[in-house]
């Protein structure tokens, strides 16, 4: 996998990135703590190709994932 993507929290604490294998539905954001050298346990699958955007909470993360096509359309939602 590549990373496609990577942002981080206001205060630098946590960084969410985005590995691609090479289609949506295939993609996952994770979000690790540079302060505990940790991944957080959340494995965020058909993560989209589009930057991920953190909050001024430092908690909160906003990005977007693909879903199931609905009549051959693929379907996109943003997430918080």
């Amino acid at each position: 996998p590549e990373i496609a993507a990577f942002a981080a929290s206001p205060d630098g604490r946590l960084v969410a990135y985005e590995l691609t294998w090479g289609t949506p539905a295939d993609n996952r954001i994770r979000v690790f703590d540079t302060k505990t050298n940790q991944h957080l346990g959340d494995i965020i699958d058909h993560a989209h190709l589009t930057p991920t955007a953190w909050l001024a909470d430092n908690t909160s993360l906003v990005y977007n994932r693909v879903t199931p096509q609905i009549l051959g359309v693929p379907f996109f939602h943003a997430w918080l």
